[in-house]
């Protein structure tokens, strides 16, 4: 996930090892300037929690804004994707089949050092762990796919838990939407469906005790800190939030910290789960992403100019385009995914 091919610089970078140790004092700069660039855009690329205490971590000056990137477990196969999708599909199939759709948009993109990785290989999952930490990247938040007391996709964090490694740290996000065959969330096709309520919601939090307990898991005010995906499509989820933080209260664990994805118009969570909760997680780029950090390009679309970046929306390329004298198709919207600098 952290490994992808881009130009020279970028697939230099990406080979961690014991050459490319770098101080704590360039790590911090590395991160500032990430953050830096994500507060001037409307949707940022990382999964940043803002303003947490600072016991996140033990290992960073007091205040220190953590970095926490989101964990896609699709990377290796599932019986469920065999049945639903054909034998052996995984993300990779996906990511091998995107296109471009204008001019300098970077697809698909091709995995560097790792290759083509399987999430159930130990030393891979090590692998990430050491180029993130080399990055700044404070922790992983892992997808946590949970229907009802069924799970899919839980081999790579179930082994990360049992084994201990990597000594890494990492929370839980529940992917708490539909699972359908367009990849929506929505109703409509459903291959796997969540349900909601008590008796479910007890389940659900009860099992994750054991990773709240692990000592790497990232805890804020002492508390683990949980993200859920769609607050919107959980009934009644303010008396939910107040049945977990009871049941992990119970659990010695000081109650749990609840945060929310800022994703289909939610950009507060505190009218769903209370007032003790983080402000929102940003949600990982996606192709519905409505603006993103693009290199400024020397033919306005192009190649890249180095040095500089901009905030470049759908509408704006179009606008940019039409000034070149190109145009998109009609109906046509642009897969924006920035290039890693």
């Amino acid at each position: 996930m952290f490994s992808e091919k881009g130009n020279t610089n970028e697939r230099n970078h990406s080979r961690a090892g014991p050459g490319l140790a770098t101080s704590s004092s360039s790590r911090r700069r590395g991160v500032r300037q990430l953050i830096a660039i994500s507060n001037e855009r409307e949707d940022p690329p990382l999964s940043i929690v803002r303003q947490l205490p600072s016991d996140t971590s033990a290992d960073s000056a007091d205040g220190e804004v953590k970095v926490i990137a989101f964990y896609l477990p699709q990377f290796h196969p599932i019986k469920e994707n065999d049945e639903w999708w054909g034998p052996g599909f995984t993300e990779w199939r996906n990511v091998v089949r995107a296109r471009p759709n204008f001019v300098g948009h970077y697809q698909p993109h091709q995995p560097a050092d790792f290759g083509y990785y399987d999430l159930r290989v130990p030393e891979i999952r090590k692998q990430q762990a050491d180029l993130a930490r080399h990055y700044g990247i404070h922790g992983f938040c892992y997808y946590h796919y949970w229907f009802g007391g069924r799970r899919v996709l839980e081999r790579p964090f179930n082994e990360v838990l049992a084994s201990g490694a990597p000594e890494f740290p990492f929370c839980l996000c529940w992917a708490n939407e539909n699972w359908t065959r367009a990849w929506d969330g929505g109703d409509k096709d459903i291959l796997l469906a969540q349900s909601f309520g008590p008796e479910i919601g007890r389940r659900f939090i009860t099992e994750l005790i054991p990773a709240f307990s692990d000592r790497r898991y990232i805890r804020v005010d002492g508390k683990p800190l949980l993200i859920v995906y769609r607050v919107d499509v959980i009934p009644d989820i303010q008396v939910l939030a107040d049945l977990w933080r009871h049941e992990c209260e119970q659990a010695g664990l000081g109650g749990v910290y609840l945060a929310a994805v800022q994703f289909w118009g939610i950009d507060d969570p505190r009218p769903y789960m209370g007032q003790h909760c983080a402000q929102t997680a940003h949600k990982p780029l996606s192709n519905q992403c409505q603006s993103c950090s693009f290199r400024v390009l020397d033919d306005g679309i192009g190649s890249t100019r180095a040095g500089s970046s901009f905030s470049l929306t759908p509408a704006r390329i179009h606008q940019r385009l039409e000034r070149m004298g190109r145009r998109l198709p009609p109906g046509t919207r642009p897969q924006i995914r920035p290039r890693v600098s």
